[in-house]
């Protein structure tokens, strides 16, 4: 979990589908339903990011905005990033 907060999502999809491909490379099927839902729920988390920021922005809160552009993707750098999630 730690980890995840901070490197970000992105790093964590790649790492993923890195693992994914070379199951599948080497034909072994154990495990891909399981990562294929994890990166769908990678994106659907993202996806709904996006909606939160652009309210935000919306309301006139760049900071949150920037902030839920930023680091669900790529890691929170500072203490309060983490707060807000």
């Amino acid at each position: 979990y730690e980890y995840t907060i901070e490197t970000g999502l992105e790093k964590r999809k790649a790492e993923i589908e890195q693992v994914l491909n070379n199951l599948l490379e080497h034909g072994n099927q154990s495990g891909t339903v399981f990562l294929k839902a994890v990166l769908q729920a990678i994106d659907d988390v993202l996806k709904l990011t996006d909606k939160y920021a652009e309210l935000a922005l919306d309301k006139g809160r760049k900071d949150i905005y920037e902030i839920l552009m930023r680091v669900p993707r790529y890691g929170a750098s500072l203490i309060y990033s983490y707060s807000v999630f």
